[in-house]
């Protein structure tokens, strides 16, 4: 029996460990009987995979034996013969030498070729390998054009340099650090933002403002917020409370106080209306005018009963959510608004 050295040897290079690839010469005389024996070693986990491909027709047996108790497996035929190894860890410890024996009867014809022996890879390179193999990361995504922050073009005119560091203030509120996710229970904070950026930047390209009567409708929702406002910081006892404990003025406080709040329930009414009916066709396509205006009724409505019950008043998780928010769209609203033109005289 024959021990045959390497024609060549595939070394993967740059990693502190080295996988092998090995490959041996096969040559079987005409009418002559052959046998060969490889030794070789394993030293990592993963496959054992030992390849024999010849020319010829002769018939090969192809046997690996690995290190531990019957660990022998064997093949037998025509070209190509192939033996697959799963070398686990209990393998791997019971020893690194493998030997491949091969052996031909005599007959009739030549057999020339190589046998191929693949050895498990170091962790590193397999890994490396699957890093190389796996598809590019998608790109990151791109945020909305809303959700980014911009500078007003240079030479603005004041108002436009107000509208940009108001709407500025408003998508820092919504978005913070992350454009990609808007915690709003009410639903209107993207839509809005989305809205002025888009007349923001009209105005900037030098084109026209947004009609007159939208114009006075952000106007009077600007308003409308600052009486809100007004109304949670308000240090009237009729509007700020708290509520008189003897129940004869309870009575006379509740019904000044109901006298108090009507104008700001009208308001909020009023604008409601606006935003149901075909008085503001530029807002028509919008659905953030009415979700605004029912999130400030809701507010208000928060402010009005938690002078009456306190800070356990319902509704103020949710308020506590808005209103900052809220009160940034009434600035950029407000910003926006100044295109109104003059009444005329």
């Amino acid at each position: 029996m024959r021990r045959w050295a390497p024609t060549t040897a595939l070394l993967l290079l740059g990693f502190a460990a080295r996988a092998e690839t090995f490959e041996y010469a096969i040559e079987v005389r005409a009418d002559e009987p052959a046998a060969f024996e490889i030794p070789f070693e394993s030293v990592f986990a993963g496959s054992v995979a030992v390849t024999a491909d010849w020319k010829g027709p002769r018939i090969l047996s192809l046997r690996l034996e690995g290190p531990g108790e019957g660990a022998i497996w064997r093949r037998s035929g025509p070209s190509p013969q192939r033996i697959d190894v799963d070398v686990d860890g209990e393998r791997l410890a019971a020893g690194r030498q493998w030997k491949i024996t091969l052996r031909a009867l005599a007959a009739r014809g030549e057999a020339r070729g190589t046998v191929r022996i693949d050895v498990p890879d170091a962790p590193e390179v397999v890994a490396a390998r699957e890093r190389a193999a796996a598809p590019p990361p998608p790109p990151p995504p791109i945020p909305d054009p809303w959700a980014v922050a911009a500078r007003p073009p240079e030479g603005a005119e004041p108002r436009l340099v107000a509208l940009y560091r108001n709407v500025e203030g408003l998508r820092a509120a919504i978005y913070g650090d992350d454009p990609f996710h808007v915690l709003d229970a009410c639903d209107w904070q993207n839509d809005l933002a989305r809205w002025l950026t888009a007349r923001r930047d009209a105005l900037a390209g030098g084109g026209s403002p947004p009609a007159p009567e939208t114009l006075r409708f952000l106007k009077d929702l600007a308003a409308a917020i600052d009486d809100v406002e007004s109304l949670r910081t308000t240090r009237d006892p009729i509007l700020g409370g708290p509520a008189p404990e003897d129940p004869l003025r309870r009575r006379a406080w509740l019904a000044a106080r109901r006298e108090a709040l009507a104008p700001y329930e009208r308001d909020l009414d009023r604008l409601a209306e606006a935003t149901r009916g075909n008085f503001l066709p530029e807002l028509e396509p919008e659905s953030w005018p009415g979700r605004l205006v029912a999130c400030l009724t809701g507010c208000q409505r928060h402010f009005e009963a938690r002078s009456r019950e306190g800070n356990d008043a319902a509704g103020g998780e949710q308020t506590d959510a808005q209103w900052p928010r809220i009160l940034r769209s009434g600035e950029a609203l407000r910003s926006l608004a100044r295109w109104l033109p003059p009444p005329a005289p």
